[in-house]
């Protein structure tokens, strides 16, 4: 009875053309892992890339779905940022350049101070002691 039982189906099979359930289940994962768990796995590994300061490496996607746009907009994101920390690195030079030339200044200015204090306590002390003479 059971030999003619799986005939029938295989019969039944053929004949509307039903699609074996574990292949059909098969090329649905395999769709699923090229379509949607591979892009995503590749942005994540993106992701933990730019968490680590890594922005040079661009994702390589050639897609025209929203993964596509997803790895583009990830890539604009990253050389933004570059820029943008490379702009804040030049201004931090800058700023600790500056920083130096005025505390040179600031110490030519204390140093020429206290030579001039120096130098004009002599007269003054002259003065005072003619003025105690009177």
């Amino acid at each position: 009875m059971y030999p003619d039982f799986r005939q029938e189906v295989e019969t039944l099979k053929e004949k509307h053309k039903i699609i074996d359930v574990p292949i059909f289940l098969q090329a649905i994962q395999e769709l699923y892992e090229k379509n949607i768990s591979v892009p995503v796995e590749i942005l994540i590994s993106k992701a933990d890339q730019v968490c680590r300061g890594d922005f040079l490496q661009p994702v390589s996607m050639n897609r025209t779905d929203e993964f596509g746009t997803l790895a583009n907009a990830f890539n604009r994101m990253s050389e933004t940022i570059e820029s943008q920390i490379s702009s804040l690195k030049t201004a931090l030079a800058e700023r600790d350049k500056a920083l130096h030339s005025l505390s040179q200044s600031y110490n030519e200015i204390s140093q020429l101070s206290y030579i001039s204090a120096h130098h004009f306590q002599e007269p003054v002390r002259v003065m005072i002691n003619y003025s105690d003479l009177f």
